[in-house]
């Protein structure tokens, strides 16, 4: 009995030094420096004006610990992946999520530090070309293609 007291005030007293950070940003592209913590559950909520891919580096900048980063889509909190890792100062892990479509969607960041420490986060959104662009660039190189083709029958054929 006196063992499930005491882990219920550990518990607690984790979660009290707990500062939960919340993040609201119009663009996938940003950039977030904590304070020092021991324990972190940060969540950054963003909007995707098109279609995307995120490019998320997440980085131990003082102490040492353990980060976990999950990416979630925010209409339905589905979990579309994310990473885990663990160190001291300098220890990054990147994640790149590729074919994101136009939306709202969350980062969560959950870890903690031994002693008190930080992180960042950096995310950059990328626009994926829509298939209609794709295929009017191909057109354009193509038609660049047949003309140096032309050019080059017509000069062969004059000398």
């Amino acid at each position: 009995m006196n063992l499930k007291r005491y882990l219920v005030a550990a518990l607690a007293a984790v979660a009290l030094h707990a500062n939960a950070f919340v993040g609201n940003y119009t663009e996938g592209s940003f950039s977030y420096n904590s304070g020092k913590q021991f324990v972190v559950a940060d969540v950054f909520n963003f909007q995707l004006s098109a279609p995307s891919t995120l490019q998320t580096t997440l980085e131990i900048t003082k102490s040492s610990g353990i980060l976990g980063l999950g990416l979630f889509n925010a209409n339905d909190n589905s979990y579309l992946g994310g990473l885990l890792f663990g160190g001291s100062s300098g220890t990054t892990a990147t994640q790149s999520f590729a074919n994101l479509s136009s939306g709202n969607y969350y980062y969560g960041v959950l870890g903690g530090f031994f002693p008190k420490g930080s992180y960042s986060l950096q995310s950059a959104a990328t626009a994926v070309p829509e298939p209609a662009a794709l295929v009017l660039a191909l057109m354009g190189v193509g038609g660049l293609a047949v003309a140096a083709r032309r050019k080059r029958k017509s000069s062969n054929a004059v000398g």
